[in-house]
């Protein structure tokens, strides 16, 4: 009985964590519900069913969805745990020592992401996309990563995300495939971020 709740209670946790997500990520990409639904060939019902939390979609269906924007399943599904372990591995790395953007900006995201209302988070997912495009992260999988990136972990979870984002979508697209390394895209420095910055976010 026990388990059977553990498992219900995961189910319910994974469902929230998708909806939120790919209502970050849409916003992001700049497509509507009803564009999502035709470019993944399902209906705009289940769009919203998903980003309500509700949502219980087929693999094939999330797939698709995912394919539409530029990314894999699992950047759909990412998590805190998932992000918070790229963002420690982007810090411990010395090669990684760009800043993250202005103290204000990364404010500014955590206050639009965290809030209740539907208007800001949907503005705090343009306002990631549109900081990981200045610091030269670009296309769909870009502003979709960063928009995961930023629900999580305003300001350098949004570049982790980001660069996760390129490279998921440049290896769906095979341009990590090259001969002896060609057709590779650069490796983006990601922002080390303030121990202020982490503390405040290991107490949320």
């Amino acid at each position: 009985m026990t388990t059977e709740r553990n498992w219900s209670d995961s189910c319910r946790r994974a469902a929230y964590l998708l909806g939120t997500n790919l209502a970050f990520a849409r916003e992001a990409a700049g497509i509507t519900q009803a564009e999502l639904a035709r470019q993944a060939k399902t209906s705009r019902a289940t769009i919203a069913q998903i980003e309500s939390g509700d949502g219980d979609p087929r693999l094939s269906t999330l797939v698709a969805i995912a394919d539409a924007l530029s990314v894999s399943p699992h950047v759909l599904l990412l998590g805190r745990i998932d992000i918070s372990a790229f963002v420690e591995l982007a810090l411990s790395s010395g090669e990684w020592a760009t800043s993250t953007g202005d103290d204000k900006d990364i404010e500014m995201l955590d206050e639009l992401s965290s809030s209740p209302l539907v208007a800001k988070r949907r503005q705090a997912a343009r306002m990631a996309r549109d900081l990981a495009s200045k610091r030269g992260f670009d296309g769909t999988g870009a502003a979709v990563g960063a928009a995961i990136g930023t629900a999580i972990w305003p300001g350098v979870g949004t570049l982790v995300g980001a660069s996760l984002g390129v490279a998921v979508q440049a290896m769906k697209s095979g341009s990590l495939l090259g001969p002896s390394g060609e057709n590779q895209p650069r490796t983006k420095p990601i922002a080390n971020q303030t121990n202020q910055q982490r503390e405040k976010h290991n107490k949320k």
